[in-house]
């Protein structure tokens, strides 16, 4: 028989965060730098993509889709520069895998270097749903990719907020390291 003798792992190169500054990293300090709350109706979003509905409804972006690939997108934004940002969704409804893509100033369009994905849990209460992103530019646009391939969600506002800086982070990185015997190989 083949195979290590014992293994041992060591880590490295994994930022973490002290407990006291959690507080901190959240991103509730601070003025929104853009806000949306759909009570003036689409205020310039589209639907892009496989939609069967998408309309506001009692003050909330109403979005029902079907289809391999459904997408929808935020008017363009004029925001400053800075180093990351984080979109904040307050929804409701349908879950599972999600994408939001964005262009930086420069870009032509969304691609596959500017795109985070996340799962969502289906829910029928509001809750708040925040999407970090490590912006290299000033964000310009995003679209959202809704979870699943069909469902319907609801959106009642959706904000962009400056990232938290955390401070002190330590780099620490890791590796699994395999021992074994010559006379076991």
């Amino acid at each position: 028989r083949s195979g290590p003798y014992y293994w041992d792992a060591h880590v490295l190169d994994i930022p973490f965060v002290r407990e006291a500054d959690i507080p901190e990293a959240k991103p509730t300090a601070g003025e929104p730098l853009q806000t949306w709350d759909f009570s003036a109706g689409l205020s310039g979003w589209e639907s892009l993509n496989q939609y069967q509905k998408f309309a506001v409804e009692d003050g909330a972006l109403v979005v029902a889709y079907e289809g391999n690939d459904p997408y929808f997108q935020a008017p363009t934004v004029s925001l400053p520069e800075t180093p990351s940002v984080v979109i904040r969704l307050r929804l409701r409804g349908s879950g599972g895998g999600m994408a939001l893509y964005w262009i930086e100033d420069g870009q032509t369009g969304y691609d596959g270097n500017h795109v985070t994905t996340l799962g969502i849990a289906r829910s029928d209460e509001w809750h708040d749903i925040d999407i970090p992103l490590k912006t290299q530019g000033a964000l310009r646009q995003f679209r959202i990719d809704p979870p699943g391939q069909s469902g319907q969600i609801e959106i009642d506002q959706v904000q962009v907020l400056p990232a938290p800086a955390i401070p002190d982070l330590k780099p620490i990185r890791g590796e699994v390291v395999f021992h074994v015997h010559p006379d076991r190989l």
